[in-house]
């Protein structure tokens, strides 16, 4: 159920999701890969997390 709704989101979101919560790198260390200040990136991680929550409730 979690592959199928991390496999709905975009690809970027999805690495950024795995790399934060995932591998356990900080915004710091990702925001230079993902070409963004940690305040965006922050936002960003808010944001996908918000799609995968919808995307789970949406499964059951």
């Amino acid at each position: 159920m979690v592959r199928l709704a991390l496999e709905q989101l975009e690809p970027a979101d999805r690495d950024l999701l795995w790399l934060h919560d995932g591998e356990g790198y900080t915004l710091k260390e990702l925001a230079p890969h993902f070409g963004c200040t940690e305040v965006c990136l922050r936002q960003r991680l808010h944001r996908a997390r918000q799609r995968l929550k919808r995307l789970l409730s949406d499964e059951k």
